[in-house]
C-alpha cells in the first residue's frame, strides 16, 4: 500500500511523492491511496476534491512574456502574453525603423475601428457623424498616410 503525496500548500496541490503507508491507517491530509494518472506532454497529476485532475505543467519551458525571455518555473498555464518566438530585433537602424511603422500602422488601424464604424453608421442611417469621431478619424488619416509615406521611402 503506498501514499500518493501532494504539495498542499500550492495552489495547484502537484503530486510530489510515494511512500509505503503504515497498514491499517488512513492517509495523511496531504496524500491519497489513488496511484496518480498517466500523464502527457505539458501535464502533471494535482490533486483535487480527493481525486487526482490533470494540471498544466510547463515548468522549465523558455520562450518570451511580453517580449522579454522567460523561463517558466512552476505549474499552471502559459502566461497571456507568451511567445514561443522571439520578437524581431536588428541592429540595422532602418530595419529598426521599418519595424516601428509597422507596429504603428497596426495600432492605428485598431484605433481607426471605431470612429469608421460610427462614420459608417452615421452614412447608412442619413444622420450627422459625431464631430469628435470625424476629427479622431481625421487626425489618425493624416498619421497614417505619414508613415506611409515614410515607409515608401525607406523601401524603395
Amino acid at each position: 500500500m503506498q501514499n500518493y503525496y501532494f504539495d498542499s500548500n500550492h495552489p495547484l496541490r502537484p503530486f510530489t511523492f510515494t511512500a509505503d503507508a503504515t497498514p491499517s491507517s488512513e492517509p495523511p491530509d496531504n496524500a491519497l491511496r489513488i496511484e496518480p494518472p498517466e500523464h502527457g506532454e505539458n501535464q502533471w497529476p494535482g490533486e483535487s476534491k480527493g481525486a487526482w485532475v490533470l494540471i498544466a505543467d510547463y515548468r522549465q519551458k523558455q520562450g518570451f512574456v511580453n517580449g522579454e525571455p522567460h523561463t517558466i518555473s512552476d505549474f499552471g498555464p502559459l502566461p497571456e502574453s507568451w511567445s514561443d518566438t522571439a520578437p524581431p530585433t536588428t541592429d540595422d537602424p532602418k530595419e529598426a525603423r521599418i519595424n516601428e511603422i509597422k507596429a504603428s500602422l497596426a495600432d492605428i488601424d485598431m484605433r481607426l475601428t471605431r470612429p469608421m464604424a460610427a462614420i459608417k453608421w452615421a452614412e447608412m442611417t442619413g444622420v450627422e457623424a459625431d464631430s469628435a469621431d470625424l476629427e479622431v478619424f481625421k487626425t489618425l488619416m493624416d498619421q497614417k498616410f505619414e508613415l506611409q509615406a515614410e515607409l515608401a521611402g525607406l523601401t524603395q
